[in-house]
Formats: C-alpha cells, sequence, structure tokens
C-alpha cells in the first residue's frame, strides 16, 4: 500500500502509522512519506525529521524512532487499517482470483471483527436470509453488496 492513497482515504494519526507498521500493513518508506508529509505541512519535531530520513542504511533506528513519537494504547482501535485493508481489496476485486478468500484472511487477522461478518462467505446469515432460495450467484452477489454496504457505512465514522 502506498502511503498517498492511504493519506487520500484516511486521517491517520501517529499511533496509526505505528500499528500498522507494526502489523505490515505498511512498509517502511509509507512512515517515512508520512513523517514528510507532515513536515511539508509545518511539523518540525525533531523525531519526525529523523524519521523522514530513514533510509535502508538506517532502518535499524525507526523502531526506536516510533517509540518515542507514539505509543499504542491498550484501546487502541484498528477500525481504520480494517476498513481500508477491505477497501482496497474491493477495490481490486476483480484482479483477484479469490476476493471472498481474501475477506476471510482479513476477517482472521483483524480478530474476527462481528462488523464485518455478514460478508465472510462461511459465517452463518441472518434470519431474513434464505440463501436455499436463492442461486449461488445471487448469493455471492448478496456477499459484495454487504461489503460495499460496510465500506459506504464506515467511512463516514472517518
Amino acid at each position: 500500500m502506498t502511503f498517498s492513497l492511504i493519506n487520500s482515504k484516511l486521517k491517520l494519526s501517529w499511533e496509526d502509522i505505528c500499528w500498522g507498521y507494526k502489523h505490515h500493513l505498511i512498509g517502511w518508506k509509507d512512515v517515512v512519506c508520512y513523517a514528510s508529509d507532515k513536515i511539508s505541512h509545518g511539523n518540525d519535531n525533531e523525531v519526525v525529521v529523523g524519521i523522514s530520513l530513514i533510509d535502508k542504511h538506517n532502518l535499524h533506528e525507526l523502531d526506536k524512532l516510533l517509540g518515542k513519537i507514539a505509543v499504542i494504547s491498550d484501546d487502541y482501535s484498528n477500525d481504520k487499517w480494517l476498513y481500508f485493508k477491505l477497501l482496497m481489496l474491493f477495490i481490486s476485486k476483480d484482479e483477484i482470483n479469490d476476493p471472498l478468500g481474501e475477506v476471510e484472511k482479513v476477517y482472521d487477522f483483524f480478530d474476527y471483527p462481528e462488523e464485518i461478518k455478514s460478508f465472510v462467505r462461511y459465517m452463518p446469515v441472518s434470519e431474513d436470509y434464505d440463501p436455499s432460495k436463492h442461486t449461488v450467484e445471487e448469493n455471492i452477489q448478496r456477499l459484495y453488496s454487504n461489503w460495499k454496504g460496510y465500506l459506504d457505512n464506515k467511512i463516514v465514522s472517518f
């Protein structure tokens, strides 16, 4: 994932950046871009400047610098990352062999969030929907519709 794409969709904090980096959702170059963007908007914090100067030769310093600028609190919400990961999958679903299988991986990675189970294939459907009364294609389209509904509804909370 590129920083510019993430930055265009969500307002991220240093805590978000730190969590995303530690969980391998973004790379070190994205962290450096985030720091550079902060500097270009007037932030002259010494640690932010230090992060903006990270390259492959001093990459070992990044974790220490991130620890100085952000602490991931016990009640940190990874909702932005869940949303972004699902958005990127949805955008590229036509190029992915099994997009709903990828959703299942996201469901697992984010510790089975209740809010996305309506578009996880193996989860039971709601009581008001009977898959046996629909074709396989209609059932799949329902999952995609629920996925899109999640994305449309969730973005307003950020």
